[in-house]
């Protein structure tokens, strides 16, 4: 981007010179042929110079800048009216005659338009149409006949629409380039800001589950050592076991690899379930005609749900079940849930996360005799695409 910007602003800052070159010559061949004297022509050639020069550095500031040099450009307005007032006096110096008159004038003209630029459409075109009437009057005083001063007021009008196009093309396209290059690193921006939310949702969902079992079996290992009860050994194991696993998935969530099978999180519910001395009550076969992204989504859920089960009540019983009316419902419920309220954490959040791009929706609250329930509803195949 930067190389644009900088191929950009030569281009522009080369304008006022593309004219300067190119009239230079036939210019300095009529000042040889009139008599002029030397100073005058210095004079004349030290004015355009001098104009460019601060053209040239107004384009160039105004590139990346939302002001102007105010300065700089009206004093280019000034050279550029006195020069166009004094055709006639020059006129009556020698210089110049009827065929340099608009090699003059488009010399004049052109460093005014290229600061002009940066003003509304209205004002630049305005400013032209004013332009060139003054040179169509000034050349008409200085005794042409009009048949040549028309002429010269249309070459000036041309170089102004030439010059005006130009720089509103080259700025449009450095706009757009700039608007480009701001929506792809936000885009970027973007990106990082998702793949960290899928991180912390994934670690989250992850190891919620995976220690609250570790800690339930722990303190059972621990109360069984007590008692000197071999099964504390066993426990141990699985503990460890555990630790394991949690370890692989942590790895697989760094790599981003870790997905959810519906029928392995329901395997998993059970026996974490059992292990934690909950009896749970599995109904219905799996939803039949699931996508891989519905059978994931649901299998988070499961996984949140039991979490939360986990951590969040002193249950002996839950129950999952699976109905279909009009989309898939997962209930998870469960008894002797701990305070209503408890249960809105960081875990739903997510869940609600990963169900929005499915037009899928959770709800979750107290039941009745001390129970809880989490809702979960995705909506039919073909909505679901509705809604991607």
């Amino acid at each position: 981007m930067q190389r644009v910007t900088r191929s950009t602003r030569w281009a522009l800052c080369a304008i006022p010179w593309f004219f300067l070159l190119s009239f230079a010559e036939p210019v300095t061949e009529s000042l040889k042929e009139r008599p002029v004297s030397a100073a005058l022509s210095w004079a004349l050639v030290t004015v355009f110079v001098t104009q460019s020069v601060l053209a040239t550095v107004v384009l160039a500031h105004r590139i990346g800048h939302r002001g102007t040099l105010r300065g700089l450009t009206a004093t280019v307005v000034v050279l550029s009216c006195l020069q166009l007032a004094v055709l006639p006096v020059l006129h009556r110096m020698g210089w110049p005659e009827s065929g340099a008159t608009g090699y003059y004038c488009v010399l004049v003209a052109a460093p005014l338009a290229a600061v002009l630029n940066g003003t509304s459409v209205r004002t630049y075109s305005a400013s032209g149409a004013a332009v060139c009437a003054f040179t169509f009057v000034a050349a008409a005083t200085t005794g042409f006949p009009l048949h040549q001063a028309f002429p010269t007021a249309c070459a000036v009008a041309a170089s102004w629409l030439v010059i005006g196009l130009t720089l509103r093309s080259s700025a449009w396209y450095l706009a757009v380039m700039w608007q480009l290059d701001a929506a792809r690193e936000a885009q970027g921006q973007l990106a990082v800001a998702e793949e960290r939310l899928r991180f912390a949702r994934d670690l989250h969902d992850v190891m919620g589950r995976n220690l609250a079992v570790i800690a339930l079996k722990s303190e059972l290992a621990a109360r069984l050592g007590e008692v000197n009860d071999p099964r504390a050994g066993s426990e141990m194991v699985e503990v460890q076991r555990l630790a394991r696993q949690s370890q692989k998935e942590i790895r697989e969530v760094v790599r981003g690899y870790r997905t959810t099978n519906l029928a392995g999180e329901l395997a998993g519910a059970r026996s974490v379930l059992q292990a934690a001395g909950i009896t749970s009550t599995i109904e219905s076969d799996l939803p039949p005609g699931l996508s891989n992204e519905a059978e994931s989504v649901l299998g988070w859920a499961i996984r949140e749900g039991v979490t939360n089960i986990l951590r969040h009540s002193d249950a002996r019983n839950c129950t999952i079940r699976f109905t279909e009316n009009d989309g898939t419902e997962l209930l998870i419920a469960n008894d002797r849930a701990h305070s209503p309220g408890s249960q809105a954490g960081t875990g739903l959040g997510g869940l609600a996360q990963r169900l929005a791009p499915l037009g899928g929706s959770l709800r979750h609250g107290p039941g009745s005799e001390n129970t809880y329930r989490l809702v979960i509803r995705l909506p039919t195949h073909s909505e679901q695409k509705a809604t991607s």
